[in-house]
Formats: C-alpha cells, sequence, structure tokens
C-alpha cells in the first residue's frame, strides 16, 4: 500500500510539472494559453481549462472563447 501512495504521488508531481505550475504552486497563465492555441490534445486543453478555472485572469478570455465552439472542449472552456 506504501508504494502505490508513493507512486501516485510521483505521478501527480510529475502532471503539476509538465502543465505549468510554477515553483510557488500557482499556474502559469501564459502557457496555459498557449496550450488553448495550440494543436496540443483535447485532453490537455481540458487540463488547461481546468486550471485557468483556478488562476485565470481576463486575459485568458479570448483563448477559451475560442474553444466554445468546439464539440469536446467547449463545456471545459465555459468552466
Amino acid at each position: 500500500m506504501q508504494r502505490i501512495d508513493s507512486l501516485t504521488l510521483l505521478a501527480v508531481l510529475a502532471a503539476l510539472l509538465c502543465c505549468g505550475v510554477s515553483r510557488a504552486g500557482e499556474y502559469d497563465q501564459a502557457k496555459l494559453i498557449d496550450v488553448l492555441k495550440s494543436t496540443a490534445p483535447a485532453a490537455e486543453k481540458a487540463l488547461a481549462c481546468k486550471q485557468l478555472a483556478i488562476c485565470g485572469k481576463p486575459e485568458a478570455v479570448p483563448a477559451l472563447a475560442a474553444l466554445l465552439p468546439d464539440r469536446e472542449l467547449s463545456s471545459w472552456a465555459r468552466i
């Protein structure tokens, strides 16, 4: 059981490092917006939307609004 918990923690830390989280634990909004504007897979864009729901500022609105017509990402962008 201890090993599973350690592996889970390692996976979470790796995901945070790969998803634009700064050393202070805050999301890098510019990196998240870049993900939304890129050709990244929908799953990565959905994660960026979720993170912007926490830390997003008005500058993120145009990139999020561009996703509203997308069937896969519309609900994530509205969050």
